[in-house]
């Protein structure tokens, strides 16, 4: 592997180290806040657990690296609850296109 490559993966491994201080908004059962990293671990483990007893099979690789990354966007900005009006959707999507670009580097 070149090391142009290592430095690269690794700037990523430092940037998806965020995920775990980001809270999520909303409240688990407990009153508690998860981390964007516990919700990402958890729906992953959800994923493995139920994938063998669905009716029709799902390609379970696709399915885990879709909710190892579908958050990472919340690294840069933070969670976004879903209650928000017209106007703060409009300043979420924004903020997801800008920070997106920059996770492209």
């Amino acid at each position: 592997m070149k090391s142009s490559a290592v430095i690269q993966i690794l700037k990523f491994l430092e940037f998806s180290q965020k995920l775990k201080a980001q809270e999520r908004t909303i409240k688990l059962s407990d009153h508690r806040h998860e981390s964007v990293a516990d919700h990402s671990w958890h729906l992953g483990l959800m994923a493995l657990v139920v994938a063998p007893n669905l009716k029709d099979q799902v390609d379970l690789l696709r399915v885990l690296k879709m909710v190892l990354v579908h958050d990472l966007v919340e690294a840069e900005i933070g969670d976004i609850g879903h209650g928000y009006t017209a106007v703060d959707k409009k300043l979420k999507e924004k903020n997801k296109d800008k920070r997106k670009k920059r996770l492209k580097r």
